[in-house]
This record gives C-alpha cells, sequence and structure tokens, in this order.
C-alpha cells in the first residue's frame, strides 16, 4: 500500500453513550462486507473463566431462534452474515466480544438491504437470549463450561505460553495483569445456569460496551441505527477501577519449576518504567524490535541462529504494564548459558552498539506492521478500542509519524530504563 492509499483510510468517529459506552463508525469503502464488534470491557481478576461464557451462551441462541440450527438459518437468510465470540485482555482490563460481518447493503440486489436486521439480530443476541424459565439453559451452560475448561487446559499445554504465564503471576504477584484472561479451571467449580444468568444481565446492564462498525456508508446513516444496541446500559463513570501503577524493578529473582516437557522455557521479565503516553514509548517499541520482535532481531540472529542457545526466541514489550518480556525456548542444560547471552544483547542494544541497518530494518518493519493493521477492519477496530482503553491516540498515522521520528539515542535512552525483574525456567522433569 503506499502513503496515499494508507491516507485514504478513515479512523473512526466516536460518539458518547450513556456515561461509559462508545460508538465507533468508520466509512470502508474498499470491501463489500460491513464489519460489526461489541466488546464488553471489565477489570482482570479471579472470575475472569466465568465472564468468559458470557459471549459463548449468547451465541447459543435467541428467544426467536431458540436453538444453534435456527441461529443458522436465520444468518443464512441474513446474506450469510456470521457472527463469533472471543475473550482478550489489554492492561488491567478483560475484553470480552460478539463480531458480526454481513453483506454491505450496496452489494446487494436492488431493494435489498440486510444492515437493520443484522443489527436487530444483534441486539436480540445480547438482550433476548435463549432462556428457560428466564435463565439459560442448563444443558447450554454445561456445554460451555466443558468447552471453556478445554480451552484452559489446552492453554496449559502450551508450554512455551504457560511458561510466560508462570512467570508473570511470579513476577507481578499484586499486579492485575497476573490473571490469565482465560481465567482457571477452579473458577467453574459450582457455575451453574442461574449464576450465569446473573453475569450476563450484570455485565449487559453494568459494564462499559464499546461498539465499532465499519462498512460502506456514511457514518451518519449508521449511528442512529446503532445506538439501540446500548439499550439497558447504564455503565458509571467508575465502573471500572483506577488504573495501577507501573513500578520499578527490585531485586531481581529467579523461580525454576518442573514439568513433562521435553525442552525447557526461559522467560525473562524486565521491568521499563515506560507507560502509555511516556515520552520514551515509541523508542522502546524499535528497542524492542532491534532486540528481539522481529526476524532480524539481535536475539534471533545472536543468540539463535549464531550461538545456537535456543530453538525460538523473541521479545515483546507491553507500555500497559511497563514490562518487556523475553521468551525461549532451549534445552535444560543450556538454560543458563542462554540467559547469560540474552542479557549480553541487551547490554549491547543499552549501550548503542547496534548498526544503522538494524535500526533502519527495524523502522521499515514496524512501519509494515503498522500499515498491515490498517488493511484489516477487525484489527483497525481491536487497535482503536486497546488505544481508547489505555488513552491513547487511536490514529495509525498519528503512531506511525511518532515512529518515524525517533532517534537512535531515544532508544538507548528508552534501553537505559530496562532492569531485569525475574526470571523463570520451566525445566524437564528429569534435570530436577
Amino acid at each position: 500500500m503506499t502513503d496515499s492509499a494508507a491516507d485514504l483510510i478513515s479512523g473512526f468517529e466516536t460518539r458518547q453513550v450513556g456515561q461509559s459506552g462508545q460508538l465507533h463508525v468508520r466509512s470502508e469503502n474498499r470491501r463489500k462486507t460491513s464489519h460489526l464488534n461489541l466488546t464488553w470491557i471489565a477489570d482482570l481478576g479471579p472470575h475472569n473463566a466465568r465472564r468468559c461464557l458470557i459471549p459463548a451462551c449468547l451465541l447459543r441462541g435467541t428467544q426467536q431462534h431458540p436453538s444453534q440450527r435456527e441461529l443458522n438459518r436465520r444468518s443464512e437468510q441474513l446474506w450469510g452474515l456470521s457472527t463469533s465470540s472471543s475473550t482478550h485482555r489489554s492492561g488491567q482490563r478483560h475484553l470480552f466480544s460478539i463480531t458480526a460481518e454481513f453483506p454491505d447493503d450496496a452489494n446487494l440486489p436492488e431493494g435489498e438491504a440486510v444492515l437493520e436486521d443484522a443489527i436487530d439480530f444483534l441486539w436480540q443476541l445480547i438482550h433476548e437470549p435463549h432462556l428457560v424459565n428466564e435463565v439459560f439453559p442448563s444443558d447450554i451452560v454445561e456445554s460451555e463450561i466443558l468447552q471453556h475448561r478445554r480451552l484452559i487446559e489446552g492453554a496449559i499445554d502450551n508450554k512455551a505460553a504457560w511458561a510466560q504465564q508462570r512467570c508473570m503471576e511470579e513476577a507481578c504477584f499484586d499486579e492485575p495483569w497476573r490473571f490469565h484472561h482465560l481465567g482457571k479451571t477452579d473458577d467453574l467449580e459450582g457455575l451453574d445456569n442461574i449464576e450465569m444468568t446473573r453475569r450476563w444481565r450484570d455485565v449487559v446492564e453494568n459494564n462499559p460496551l464499546h461498539v465499532h462498525f465499519s462498512g460502506n456508508l456514511d457514518p451518519e446513516e449508521v449511528f442512529g441505527r446503532l445506538e439501540r444496541l446500548f439499550s439497558g446500559n447504564k455503565a458509571s463513570k467508575d465502573a471500572l477501577a483506577e488504573p495501577c501503577a507501573i513500578r520499578a524493578s527490585e531485586n531481581p529473582r529467579e523461580l525454576t519449576e518442573y514439568a513433562k516437557v521435553q525442552q525447557a522455557n526461559l522467560i525473562m521479565a524486565l521491568r521499563t518504567m515506560v507507560s502509555r503516553g511516556h515520552h520514551l514509548e515509541e523508542p522502546l517499541m524499535i528497542a524492542n524490535g532491534i532486540l528481539g520482535g522481529f526476524a532480524h532481531s539481535r536475539l534471533f540472529t545472536q543468540v539463535r541462529e549464531k550461538e545456537s542457545l535456543c530453538y525460538s526466541i523473541h521479545s515483546n514489550v507491553d507500555n500497559n504494564t511497563g514490562l518487556m518480556t523475553i521468551g525461549s525456548g532451549v534445552d535444560g542444560d543450556a538454560a543458563d548459558r542462554a540467559r547469560e547471552s540474552i542479557l549480553e544483547q541487551v547490554e549491547f542494544v543499552k549501550a548503542g552498539k547496534f548498526s544503522d541497518e538494524e535500526f533502519g530494518m527495524t523502522m521499515s518493519a514496524w512501519d509494515s506492521r503498522l500499515r498491515m493493521v490498517q488493511d484489516s477492519p477487525g484489527a483497525l477496530a481491536d487497535f482503536d478500542l486497546r488505544s481508547r482503553i489505555s488513552k491513547r491516540d487511536p490514529s495509525i498515522e498519528a503512531l506511525r509519524s511518532r515512529i518515524a521520528g525517533v532517534k537512535r539515542e531515544d532508544v538507548v535512552e528508552a534501553m537505559e530504563l530496562l532492569h531485569l525483574d525475574m526470571t523463570y525456567l520451566l525445566a524437564p522433569e528429569e534435570t530436577n
């Protein structure tokens, strides 16, 4: 995509709905489909697993279409409308969504339209789900509990991701981002259809809702139609906890745990002291790209390729939490040397020894990544939502401009704030 083409991609126009609801509409004429995403926001906590079941239960039926078969039939009548649910996290917030995609009215046969019916279908899913005696059917709730339990167990079986989570739990033992967005299986114990119904009503009424729409329509044409999705929502301005302050590293800690794995997973958590809106936020993004965020990064070229100390390696920075994490898959007996080599690369970048080529490649890689976001309505909605949650400018073009202005000395200044906080190793049991 050229710069001129990217400049034509509009952002979202936003309207406040109630005290905490926000409606975001974006004109999109490059595709033949409309994209509609509804996301409720809560605080991460010990009951994430229960909250994850809400969108899944809503997609199991409505009062007018009380079965999966009837829902599918209605979706086909709406020109193949598709729906899905998802659960994510952003800093200390828990995000759970329902998404729908359907054809633009402009691309249907003359006289046909789907937008109004699609909005009504979504409204029914949210406000008039299939209930029996005013509660979710027990078989639906039990089915979704089983499915979610398997999802959590699958996440645990992914040992690289699980090691990352365990490192977060230990490094951030009293911070809200220690909670996994899928929750824990223990939270599903004792959950029944009465409790699920109560939680559904509470979410629809009291959790902040963001609605994102992208389609080939003027925003003014759809604002009024979409506002009905907020009916019954009276979330207050203080519905969410105040943002948790990020903190500095104290004495670096180390923890080794053992599991039935063939290779070890080494995770290192470093405190950055760079939060959203910090003047070094973009320089730290570039620093992470030079260190381990891309295939050309030093952790990959030096630790993995040159020294052959790991099977995989990457780094990630989260300015919502003030953390940089470095994850690698290693042989158990190579873990100590891998740790030393990783820290050598951190010091290398911190000293500003990276080449102009590495710096330039990282600048280009970040710009390409942001251009890719512009090519997907779903990715654009996600970027816009996460930016607003963290009270950051939701313009991708503004971010591209800020990144383009980063200098080498800015990267070094950002890296100087990094301090190791936690080293976690998930090792094979036989090494114990």
